[in-house]
């Protein structure tokens, strides 16, 4: 009887060894499945997030290189802006100076000869100022306006 038991029971014992071997081996190979389905899951999913934020930083680096171009073309446009409101503002100084002088000389037109070079000369002032003001404002006509200071300062000349 004990030896007949001893034998069942070593029988249950490697069949259930047998079951736990089994079992282990369906387990081994379900979560050798279930590990490479989620490996391939975490891959396509990095995937798709690289491609995502490659995506939208390239989105932002074109939105930020537009708004640099923007911003400075802005700049440029105030700084030249600037550049037209100062040398305009010196412009008008000068020419408003020169026709003080001139109007003064035309007051006390005492001595005609001498007064009409003088006068000539005090042309000189605005006449280059505008010119080289308008130069800078419309290079298109600088030649143009190149000649025409050329040719007053050659009506200056003969005058003496």
């Amino acid at each position: 009887d004990v030896l007949q038991k001893l034998q069942q029971l070593e029988q249950d014992s490697e069949r259930r060894q047998h079951e736990i071997d089994s079992n282990l081996n369906t387990t081994k190979s379900e979560i050798e499945t279930t590990l490479a389905q989620t490996q391939r899951d975490i891959n396509s999913t990095l995937e798709y997030a690289q491609n995502t934020i490659n995506t939208q930083v390239n989105s932002v680096q074109a939105t930020l290189s537009s708004y640099i171009r923007t911003t400075q073309d802005q700049f440029s446009t105030e700084n030249s802006f600037m550049v037209y409101q100062l040398a305009g503002t010196f412009t008008l100084l000068g020419c408003l100076i020169s026709m003080w002088h001139m109007t003064s000389h035309l007051r006390n037109f005492q001595q005609p000869f001498v007064q009409r070079k003088i006068l000539a000369i005090l042309w000189m002032c605005p006449i280059y100022s505008v010119t080289s003001w308008l130069s800078l404002v419309v290079p298109a006509m600088e030649g143009y306006l190149a000649i025409l200071k050329d040719l007053y300062e050659a009506y200056v000349i003969y005058q003496f």
